[in-house]
């Protein structure tokens, strides 16, 4: 076969002078690439690539062709594309396999994040607590609300609390403990109940 009688030669003059456009070629060589990049994807991935996996690395390949230019063809123009993509189809299928493994260790993080079911109980146990806490609340009295939600609760320093209330620190100090032991007492007894 001569070189006029290839059709590959032929366009290669074609696009050396500016006669084929890039669907042109495209068109000529798409086949022939996807074929290339398919079996790059293939044996990287060790598995049947995914037709736009194929697609992705057949584009990228054609372009990079495009970028190439006529020159950089020395004996046959679809022996080069096809050895562009199949380099492309394996730098598809080695960001395939890094994304596989990133949502691999994503797994793994997340299962070790997971909830236990101890810690789902232990959770619910803890809100039981709370909501019991909160009912609690309603048998401390005024002062003792006050100084539970603004020192215990709200971080307020026990010694701003008695002096803008006009109380000594001791007393302020008394009032509190005996409100945290009201509200244990009170809680303990009513999840004692449920």
């Amino acid at each position: 076969m001569t070189a006029h009688d290839d059709p590959f030669a032929a366009l290669l003059d074609d696009w050396r002078d500016d006669r084929a456009s890039d669907a042109d070629l495209y068109r000529a060589l798409s086949d022939s690439m996807r074929r290339s990049a398919r079996r790059a994807l293939d044996i990287t991935l060790l598995e049947r690539p995914n037709e736009d996996d194929v697609d992705e690395a057949v584009t990228i390949a054609f372009l990079e062709l495009l970028r190439n230019g006529p020159g950089a063809v020395n004996r046959s123009l679809r022996g080069l594309a096809n050895r562009i993509a199949y380099r492309r189809g394996q730098d598809v299928g080695r960001k395939l396999i890094r994304q596989r493994e990133q949502i691999e260790d994503v797994r793994r993080e997340l299962e070790v994040v997971a909830p236990t079911a101890v810690e789902e109980t232990e959770h619910e146990r803890l809100e039981q607590i709370y909501d019991q806490l909160e009912a609690c609340m309603n048998e401390l009295t005024d002062a003792q609300r006050d100084v539970i939600d603004s020192v215990v609760r709200g971080q307020e320093s026990l010694s701003d609390w008695t002096s803008q209330r006009g109380v000594t620190y001791e007393a302020g100090r008394r009032m509190q403990s005996r409100a945290l032991k009201k509200l244990k007492d009170c809680v303990m007894a009513r999840l004692g109940a449920h």
